[in-house]
């Protein structure tokens, strides 16, 4: 993957509801995520494994989101007034 040139992702292309915004961003990806499984499984790795492993990222991911969101809920509740960064999650 890092010798192959791949365009830049695309991001949203217009003002979407959020039920629009997570199909949109799964098509954007899409082939960065096939890339890097093309690259595990020509390093070795079973496609399964490959598809596990960025699941489990993901999920990561998500809880470190998640965690980031309730700290800052925590800090406005022990700063009032305090300049919050923006929302990760917009649900």
């Amino acid at each position: 993957m890092a010798d192959q040139q791949r365009p830049p992702m695309p991001g949203p292309g217009r003002e979407l509801d959020i039920s629009d915004r997570i199909p949109e961003c799964e098509e954007a990806m899409e082939p960065a995520f096939l890339a890097v499984i093309d690259e595990a499984v020509a390093a070795g790795w079973s496609k399964v494994e490959a598809a596990i492993a960025l699941s489990s990222l993901a999920d990561h991911c998500m809880l470190g989101v998640k965690c980031n969101e309730e700290l800052e809920a925590q800090l406005d509740q022990l700063i009032p007034g305090r300049k919050r960064p923006p929302r990760e999650i917009p649900f």
